[in-house]
Parts: structure tokens; C-alpha cells; sequence
């Protein structure tokens, strides 16, 4: 059976809510290193070069926090999904990541119907249906679906589905 491999959903360790927190957090720690007892104010010259460095080592939340990608797929009648991870027990922030394939990372399954009789918005629909469902399981990550939330509308699904 032939499959047809349409996107790739970024899965991340963090929201980009929990990772502003996290990285001022981050900040202020190292802030309090750097004044020590001192109850000196820090000049913004010194909180910039702070903030540089954390940049510098760690990066864009965007780039620097995948740990997974959900490859969205059409398989027959079916939407289907491959998790492909970089997942260990713990994720340190590093800049070498191998991603693999985990199936019992995330297996889950939609029907589509007949091709003859399947129309773009009822496709659409199980497309975001299929994507809920996805972020249901993984309530412990953060999946990015604003790319696809935003083309997914103006895509032609049939054609991609027909696709050989």
C-alpha cells in the first residue's frame, strides 16, 4: 500500500510559554550569580550580555526545543501518523539530536472514507479531528500545528490523497 507522506508536525519539550518562564527563570539566576551579596543593581549592559549568552548557548525556543516530529501520512483509506523522536528519559537542552522512529510512541489511526466520494473540507476535518486526538496523547508536549492550521484550509486533499 502506498503511502503518502503530506507534513511534519515539531513536538516540543516545552510551550512557548513555559520556555519564556523557564528562560527568565534562567536570567534571574544568573543575575543573583553574578551580583552575589551585593546589593548592587545590575546595569543593562551587564543584564544584556546575560541574556546574549543564554541566547548563545541555548538558541530559539523555535529550532532548540523539538524533541519529536509527528509525520502525518495517507495510507490507503486511512490518516495515519509516524512519531520519529529524539526523546531519551530526560531531554538536556544539547545541540545533537538523532531522531528515530518509536512506534509505540504515538499509533493512532482515522478513516477517510472512499476517495470517489471524500470532498477537501470533510478531509480538512478529519485532519484537525486527527490532530486533537494527537495532542490528547501527548498531553506532556507541546505539538505546533499553527503552519498547518493556517495552509490546511486552502490545500487541495484530494489531490495529495491521490497522490501515487
Amino acid at each position: 500500500m502506498d503511502e503518502v507522506y503530506f507534513f511534519d508536525l515539531p513536538v516540543y519539550r516545552l510551550s512557548p510559554e513555559d520556555y519564556a518562564l523557564a528562560w527568565e527563570k534562567g536570567v534571574a539566576a544568573d543575575r543573583e550569580r553574578i551580583m552575589g551579596k551585593s546589593n548592587f543593581p545590575i546595569s543593562d549592559q551587564v543584564d544584556q550580555s546575560i541574556r546574549h549568552d543564554r541566547y548563545r548557548r541555548y538558541g530559539d525556543w523555535q529550532f532548540n526545543e523539538v524533541v519529536a516530529y509527528i509525520r502525518l501520512y495517507f495510507c490507503g483509506t486511512q490518516l495515519k501518523s509516524a512519531y520519529h523522536s529524539a526523546e531519551k528519559t530526560r531531554n538536556p537542552v544539547t545541540r545533537h539530536k538523532v531522531f528515530n522512529e518509536r512506534s509505540r510512541g504515538l499509533s493512532f489511526k482515522l478513516s477517510l472514507g472512499s476517495q470517489s466520494k471524500a470532498t477537501n473540507p470533510e478531509i480538512w476535518a478529519t485532519i484537525q479531528e486527527f490532530v486533537q486526538a494527537c495532542k490528547e496523547i501527548k498531553k506532556d508536549r507541546y505539538i505546533d500545528d499553527s503552519t498547518l492550521m493556517r495552509i490546511g484550509p486552502h490545500m487541495d486533499w484530494l489531490s495529495i490523497w491521490r497522490q501515487r
